[in-house]
């Protein structure tokens, strides 16, 4: 089959798009792209769409019988299929048969709810559409980043990811970041000009762009030579990108199994040991401890848990994205919510609406700010609804006259909003007369205004002063103008002519903020507003929805660098607002924080939140965020609200409860039968069928324990994170156990002197009714009848494999398929009263199984 290339002449030439362009003039490119600097009609873009495909990179995507196969290659499987073997070769086809069932039938339940939870993600991840910016008929229009096609002329801003390979036809004071591709953790400098020698390989072709990497500075344009595939990135079969994280129960779950094997491969050795020292060493013998341990075995082996942990996992993601607009880039990162005990966050837009109207304008001519506020901000040509922050207001306010007026202007270069500085550079002209103007924080535009007196400057100080504590947002504009001949310099540093005025603008708080910070300190989870606006600003905002009683608990980026490495333990503990910070501010508050030992999660939405992303233990971005902060976030939020965070929290420390009573239960009763097991073993002879027998305890016990993944969680169980600590877990594991051994003394007591086949089928059934009565005592630590009613899916379960569980016995299939034997009913009321006391105890010691659970989770 021919596949379809990406790139023009990709069938002609084995070079790639980066030789064959790197040493062609701009012009010479554009001729052979048969492209011009007006970019693509839309008709010819359509055809290249056509002809090329879209843009988009090689995806990993499991086809569904991998799913299928990996069902029946792990550890736990294996144990399976060689207990069916086991059978098979012994002559016992019956029991070989359906041992094989429960093998297929286990695998399949597996493989339907991981292929599930895979093509739920797939589904997640669709709402996750990248933009590109291209000029198309001379217009930058904004279109899905796959609809680019060879030759159209990409904008590229800083913030932006770079979609396609792209010859460079334009730069300004622009960096790049290629670490995906190189490795290379500094940025790098490219160049417009053509190449004087053939490159020898990718990272000396200074003048191309690829597909993959960033621009973290600048701005640049350039013409599409490559797409898809055929990128340079695609060809390498790189993904795009991304900060992997690894969760918790990922890194803990090989060590539990590794521990599992080890107590069963020492349990056994014992068993061996004892029996041939008591037993001797007969072939009766031997044959009754070859079913002892295949019967151990099966016993140890939580065939359930990858199952209960993606089902967890996906159920909570798809509630997330179904209730609370989050969603999860990856299943784990629902885990890494739950665990989050500090929330970084900014003001605009998380506590505020950023909806922005013009409060002020604080000038000797308003027309003329506002129309160089508008000129300084996005291209004219951006659609009234591609509008974000400062210009959406300035563009409603403006009237029929001054958007006339701003017709005149023509761009002609511009230096995009650096983090560092905190403005935005942007030349003008109209009748052949060049200016800069300049946007950004009034007090660093004042001081580089020489022209203005003491008087007009303090003025202006006074006005953005009372502005800030009215809890509004502010703007400065200054230009400088350009003599006649003269070069225009595109430098935030440089002096300007003058200082036009400020606009100040209203943002109202968010209606859900109060709400959602009283959430968060039910769930024990501190917020930080980590701010690039004024202290004034971010003070008043925060002393309105209670964060803070004084403005003297707000503290600015320069005051936190001043501090040595104690006063900023101090701080952290004392002030919850942080005004003024620049990039690197942000992220060394990030990493200060970490150093406390709670996990901190960081919500961002601009390119100035880059590097507290990636300090973060959880990165949080908005979905409109630019690529480079969305390619960094573990979680996007559709709807920027701190609302949806925190109930975000609350649904993962759900998910990991729910996750970490399962590992409880399981392992505790696990265990409790191994050494019940292999303690009877020494006076009772088990039938053959008995390990078949635990197979379908397993079976039918597993049933309710997948529904935990549905359960509801009590609200005081909520306010701490639940880590999984082994420690812990051991801790848990060793007292229900016992207990469960001694319950199953106990049920030895009431049963012994009956026939060992009567005494098996009883044993069978007192093990499944006592794992579905357990659940119910060890899913909340409230008394049971406190808790928060189960989940229908877990009531419904449970009842449905009590009722099978206690007919088995008395059906055919049981009897003749099975192996079991008829029970009275007199032994079943024992086995159920057995069961009810033992659900007693289990309420009684609960405080003795939750106390280290409880220590180990520290309130933010």
């Amino acid at each position: 089959m021919k596949i379809r290339s990406n790139s023009p002449e990709g069938d002609a030439s084995a070079q790639s798009a980066w030789q064959r362009y790197a040493c062609m003039d701009s012009v010479a490119v554009l001729k052979s792209l048969a492209s011009t600097r007006e970019g693509l009609s839309s008709v010819i873009a359509h055809e290249r769409l056509v002809r090329y495909g879209n843009n988009e990179m090689p995806r990993e995507q499991t086809p569904w019988w991998l799913f299928l196969v990996r069902q029946y290659t792990g550890v736990f499987s294996y144990a399976l299929l060689a207990i069916a073997l086991f059978y098979f070769f012994t002559k016992s086809y019956a029991e070989s048969l359906l041992v094989f069932t429960i093998y297929v039938i286990n695998g399949l339940l597996a493989f339907w709810q991981e292929y599930r939870s895979d093509r739920a993600a797939q589904i997640l991840q669709r709402y996750l559409e990248h933009s590109a910016h291209v000029i198309r008929e001379g217009i930058e229009i904004t279109i899905p980043a796959s609809r680019v096609v060879p030759g159209d002329i990409l904008v590229v801003r800083a913030g932006d990811l770079i979609c396609a390979d792209v010859r460079i036809i334009e730069l300004n004071r622009t960096w790049f970041d290629e670490s995906v591709m190189t490795g290379e953790s500094l940025p790098v400098e490219k160049t417009a000009t053509a190449l004087s020698s053939q490159p020898t390989n990718m990272y000396d072709a200074r003048s191309i762009a690829y597909a993959g990497t960033q621009v973290t500075q600048g701005m640049m344009i350039g013409v599409v030579i490559a797409t898809g595939s055929s990128t340079t990135l695609g060809a390498m079969g790189m993904r795009a990108r991304s900060v992997v994280r690894v969760s918790t129960f990922a890194q803990e779950m090989p060590r539990l199994i590794r521990f599992i094997g080890i107590l069963l491969i020492v349990s056994l050795f014992i068993i061996f040991s004892v029996n041939l020292f008591v037993r001797g060493a007969s072939v009766n013998d031997m044959w009754h401890l070859a079913i002892i341990a295949i019967a151990l075995v099966v016993a140890a082996i939580p065939e359930a848990l990858p199952l209960v942990i993606t089902s967890s996992l996906a159920q909570g993601a798809v509630r997330l994205a179904t209730h609370g607009a989050v969603i999860v880039k990856r299943l784990s990162a629902v885990e890494d919510l739950g665990h989050m005990q500090i929330l970084c966050c900014d003001k605009t837009g998380t506590l505020t609406e950023h909806k922005l109207s013009v409060a002020s304008i604080f000038a000797d001519n308003q027309d003329e700010v506002l129309v160089m506020a508008r000129l300084g901000g996005a291209p004219i040509s951006t659609k009234a609804n591609q509008l974000h922050g400062f210009d959406t207001p300035i563009q409603e306010s403006l009237t029929p006259a001054l958007l006339q007026e701003l017709s005149y202007y023509r761009r002609v270069n511009e230096f995009p909003f650096d983090a560092s500085t905190q403005v935005t550079v942007v030349v003008v002209v109209k009748n052949d007369v060049c200016t800069v103007i300049t946007l950004g924080v009034p007090e660093t535009l004042l001081a580089l205004t020489p022209s203005l007196s003491q008087a007009q400057r303090d003025t202006f100080l006074q006005d953005t002063l009372a502005a800030g504590q009215r809890g509004e947002r502010v703007i400065g504009v200054a230009i400088r103008l350009v003599g006649e001949g003269q070069e225009p310099v595109v430098d935030a540093a440089q002096p300007h002519t003058r200082f036009i005025g400020v606009i100040s603008f209203h943002d109202p708080i968010k209606k859900t903020a109060m709400s959602a910070i009283t959430t968060a300190k039910k769930l024990k989870v501190a917020i930080k507003v980590i701010s690039g606006d004024s202290a004034q600003v971010c003070a008043y905002v925060a002393h309105q929805l209670g964060l803070i009683t004084s403005h003297d608990q707000v503290m600015t980026g320069d005051a936190w660098d001043a501090l040595n490495e104690q006063d900023r333990a101090a701080a952290l503990q004392t002030h919850h607002i942080f005004a003024r910070c620049v990039p690197l501010q942000k992220a060394a508050i990030v990493r200060a924080l970490k150093t406390t030992g709670a996990c901190v999660g960081y919500v961002g939405d601009g390119v100035n939140d880059i590097l507290p992303l990636k300090e973060a233990h959880v990165a949080i971005a908005v979905q409109n965020a630019p690529d480079v902060v969305y390619e960094s976030a573990d979680i996007i939020l559709v709807h920027k609200s701190l609302l949806n965070i925190v109930n975000g929290i609350a649904t993962g420390r759900v998910t990991v409860h729910n996750i970490i009573t399962y590992l409880r239960i399981t392992l505790a009763t696990s265990f409790s039968n191994l050494y019940s097991i292999s303690a009877a073993a020494l006076f009772i002879i088990f039938p053959d069928v008995f390990p078949l027998h635990m197979l379908v305890v397993n079976l039918l016990s597993d049933l309710p324990l997948i529904a935990i993944a549905t359960d509801n969680v009590d609200a005081h169980t909520l306010t701490l994170p639940q880590r999984f600590d082994r420690v812990a877990m051991l801790h848990s594991t060793v007292i229900l156990g016992l207990l469960n051994s001694c319950m199953d003394a106990l049920f030895l007591w009431c049963f012994y002197t009956i026939s060992a086949d009567v005494l098996e089928t009883s044993w069978v059934l007192w093990s499944t009714l006592s794992e579905v009565g357990i659940i119910f005592s060890l899913r909340t630590t409230l008394s049971a009848f406190r808790a928060t009613r189960p989940s229908w899916q877990l009531l419904t379960l449970s009842s449905v494999t009590t009722i099978i569980a206690i007919a088995l016995p008395f059906s055919n299939i049981g009897r003749h398929s099975l192996g079991y034997s008829a029970l009275s009913v007199y032994q079943v009321m024992v086995i159920i009263m057995l069961v009810v006391l033992y659900f007693i105890l289990s309420e009684l010691i609960k405080p003795l199984v939750f106390c280290r659970s409880h220590d180990k989770s520290s309130p933010a």
